[in-house]
């Protein structure tokens, strides 16, 4: 009983310290829901659209198309109204973007959003805002033990209030933690929260092999100069979610 109540007053201290270090980097954390919509099973297509936008909030100047190449392999590319079925490009044929001079990203919308969770594509989204914020942070854990690391993760923000959703990505082989917050903050300072957790989610779980953590995204503090960061595929896509 003594241990217990050690190791309650530990957790307490460890809250209390990360809501200090929330507050202290403007990172908003008493809600878990970013948007005030609530749905019902007739709920127009436009609010379902509008709260899972709310959730995942990247870049809206230009989104990700994922297509199969003729040899039946995943390919991913910006949108761009030269790429007009999303694979083959007047300029390039099936190579990639990097270099064109002639490329003009498409922008997101809310009926592009609703293709993807109608299943009629697949898309992505940029989480790195040109000002270096976002409004989310998702965890990438792939291959063996990604289950239980991704539990751990999700006990370690729980014990601190914080709220996480977690999908199991189509191969069946991965996983997904996003945390999301209410207004957008540095992107520095949302990876140093996943870190903070991830090594809580260590020390509570010393069992757990961590191996399966691939990377977080945003992937970095700061945009690469004329670049736009990295993309992640939105999840709830119709025909897989």
């Amino acid at each position: 009983m003594e241990d217990k109540g050690k190791r309650i007053e530990e957790l307490e201290r460890e809250n209390a310290y990360l809501k200090r270090l929330l507050k202290a980097n403007n990172i908003a954390y008493e809600e878990a829901c970013p948007s005030p919509v609530k749905l019902i099973a007739f709920s127009s297509s436009l609010e379902k659209v509008s709260l899972f936008r709310g959730y995942f909030r990247g870049r809206e100047d230009i989104y990700a198309q994922a297509r199969l190449t003729k040899e039946g392999k995943k390919a991913i590319y910006p949108a761009c109204k030269y790429r007009a079925n999303g694979r083959y490009c007047e300029y390039f044929g099936e190579r990639g973007c990097k270099g064109c001079q002639k490329k003009e990203n498409d922008p997101l919308t809310d009926e592009v959003v609703l293709r993807h969770l109608l299943g009629k594509e697949t898309i992505g989204v940029y989480p790195l805002l040109d000002d270096n914020t976002c409004f989310f942070l998702a965890i990438d854990f792939d291959g063996e033990g990604f289950k239980e690391a991704a539990k751990a993760f999700v006990k370690a923000a729980s014990n601190h209030g914080l709220s996480v959703l977690t999908e199991v990505s189509s191969s069946g082989k991965g996983a997904h933690c996003y945390l999301f917050f209410l207004s957008a903050i540095k992107a520095w300072k949302a990876r140093q929260l996943g870190s903070h957790l991830l090594l809580e989610a260590m020390e509570l779980s010393p069992s757990v092999g961590f191996s399966s953590f691939d990377r977080m995204f945003p992937t970095s503090d700061y945009l690469p100069k004329g670049g736009v960061g990295n993309l992640i595929l939105l999840p709830l896509q119709g025909e897989k979610a």
